[in-house]
């Protein structure tokens, strides 16, 4: 499991649909930090203080919410755009991605 620091830069839209109901839709980029990993082990945690894994990677988000009064339910997914593999030699791609599902209130 890699533990990331993710900061999004997000551009929204929201329209009203009548006095209760509203839909919003957000996208933009993603910057992340890899602050820890859990492994039982630690060859995670190695490869990304060593040469293994880049700490840095950038990505791309987006997620839809649907709004009743003050409750909410939001549906998003943010997908890594940078291989984290350090070696180029490597061949193979690994890349995070991310999907959620939140619930809240509004006051």
């Amino acid at each position: 499991t890699l533990n990331y620091l993710s900061v999004p830069v997000n551009l929204g839209l929201r329209a009203g649909l009548g006095n209760v109901v509203a839909i919003s839709v957000e996208a933009g980029p993603s910057f992340s930090y890899g602050i820890s990993s859990e492994s039982s082990f630690n060859d995670v945690l190695k490869n990304l203080e060593n040469e293994g894994f880049r700490r840095f990677e950038t990505g791309v988000n987006a997620s839809v919410a649907l709004s009743l009064s003050s409750f909410y339910v939001r549906l998003g997914s943010d997908i890594g755009l940078t291989n984290i593999y350090k070696k180029k030699a490597n061949a193979e791609s690994l890349k995070n991605a991310s999907f959620y599902l939140g619930v809240g209130l509004r006051f």
